[in-house]
């Protein structure tokens, strides 16, 4: 299994919960993560192309879906691989700036990836 964390994450518009996981994707991969993350694009994944379902197979993956339909959660399933980690956004939760609350959601993402590394390393 490769060192380096897939992404996938919700990539609807419907709900404010869709644009907080896009956020805290890019939080991971621009800012807190960049040399241990890949996003990998939903669409592209559900239409089952070849080279996003490989590189999830061959990664450890994490799913950030906006709303209970857990469509980033579901796609990993339905091609039998299994998210090491998930979170799903709650609204109700996102108070005031919904940046600073998806900076908060990328920090837990972080700390996971951190306490799972030295797990792997023991």
């Amino acid at each position: 299994m490769n060192e380096k964390y897939a992404i996938i994450s919700c990539s609807g518009e419907e709900f404010l919960g869709g644009t907080v996981t896009r956020a805290i994707a890019r939080f991971l991969v621009e800012s807190l993560a960049c040399d241990r993350v890949v996003l990998t694009c939903l669409p592209l994944f559900l239409a089952e192309k070849d080279d996003e379902v490989e590189f999830d197979r061959s990664h450890r993956c994490i799913s950030i879906d906006g709303c209970d339909k857990r469509c980033a959660l579901n796609a990993l399933k339905i091609n039998c691989i299994e998210a090491v980690y998930s979170m799903v956004i709650n609204e109700d939760e996102i108070k005031g700036d919904y940046k600073e609350f998806a900076w908060k959601k990328a920090m837990e993402i972080k700390r996971f990836m951190e306490v799972e590394s030295k797990c792997n390393m023991e």
